[in-house]
């Protein structure tokens, strides 16, 4: 990772001329290591990199916030991606997250019936 860092750094230097640690992809790459996600993603979208930022939060495993992402920058892919991911919840048989996603949709029967399905019903009774 490092090493990939560094031939970043030095190739935007001989691009530019001005210091490789002031690229925004060196900067975006230190605050990953140091697992400051929400200064990455400052970082990228500062420059205009959406879909970088996407890419990033999905190799993470962080597929809400690629999808927060994607919804604010008004991506055209953003309902595949949130399909995806509703299907991918299911298939891993995790409920109550697509349930969770299903509310923030406001798809309210839809949550209830997967808060049931996972064995939740406190939960399904608290989005009524």
């Amino acid at each position: 990772f490092l090493s990939e860092v560094r031939d970043i750094e030095v190739k935007s230097e001989a691009e530019t001329g001005m210091s490789g640690s002031d690229y925004y992809l060196v900067r975006c790459k230190m605050a990953l290591l140091q697992k400051d996600l929400h200064l990455a993603e400052s970082e990228l979208l500062n420059q205009g990199k959406v879909d970088e930022c996407i890419d990033m939060y999905q190799k993470l495993f962080k597929h809400d916030e690629a999808i927060r992402v994607a919804e604010q920058a008004r991506h055209p892919d953003v309902i595949e991606m949130r399909q995806a991911y509703f299907a991918f919840l299911l298939e891993s048989n995790q409920e109550e997250r697509a349930a969770e996603l299903k509310v923030r949709e406001h798809d309210f029967l839809q949550a209830i019936k997967l808060y049931m399905k996972g064995g939740m019903p406190g939960k399904a009774a608290q989005v009524i």
